[in-house]
């Protein structure tokens, strides 16, 4: 038995199935070359921005790691887009229910109002659960940021970068007067044993 192959015409296998010419105007008018190229790095102009004059219209909040010190282990931290106000609560577990009373004891603080229209929160499971039905209880949308997306969460991963750095510059330099590890500070010295 014989297969008898047709080809499309010239002009439609250079659209579909490959790239033909040298020139860069020639590859430029193929579909498949624009389809592969690599994108362009966006340049500061181009990259999202945050619009919004509204104080507490939005709010992204994110979780901090800290060093351990007495059980504490990260850091909720709110951050308000309009003005930049940043509050934060630190946190033994990152359970809902314990990220939902750190939030509130925020709002409590009155250093940020409860937000107006929108919380934007990244994927992690501790702003789900009670989190998300307070939230919604009260009329306020959560965003969630896909994962891997920091550029979504800008603001309050910025804040979070200054934080960590103060944090953790403040612990070395109680390192290098002390010689011991935060969490090794409040011990009282072990006796040599006779």
């Amino acid at each position: 038995m014989r297969y008898i192959i047709t080809m499309p015409p010239k002009t439609n296998f250079y659209e579909s199935f490959g790239i033909t010419g040298t020139k860069k105007a020639e590859k430029e008018e193929q579909i498949l070359y624009n389809l592969m190229k690599k994108p362009q790095k966006q340049t500061r102009q181009e990259m999202n921005h945050f619009f919004n004059n509204k104080e507490n219209a939005i709010h992204q909040a994110d979780l901090l790691f800290l060093p351990m010190d007495n059980g504490y282990r990260y850091a909720l931290v709110v951050t308000d887009q309009a003005t930049g106000k940043t509050d934060l609560e630190k946190l033994k577990d990152k359970r809902d229910i314990s990220v939902l009373k750190a939030i509130q004891k925020i709002y409590d603080r009155d250093i940020l109002k409860r937000p107006i229209y929108q919380i934007q929160v990244d994927s992690g499971s501790e702003f789900k659960g009670e989190f998300a039905k307070w939230f919604d209880n009260h009329g306020i949308t959560i965003r969630v940021a896909k994962p891997a997306r920091h550029r979504q969460q800008a603001l309050v991963e910025a804040k979070n970068k200054i934080i960590g750095k103060a944090i953790f510059t403040r612990q070395n330099a109680i390192e290098l007067q002390t010689g011991q590890p935060p969490n090794k500070r409040n011990e009282e010295p072990k006796k040599a044993e006779i």
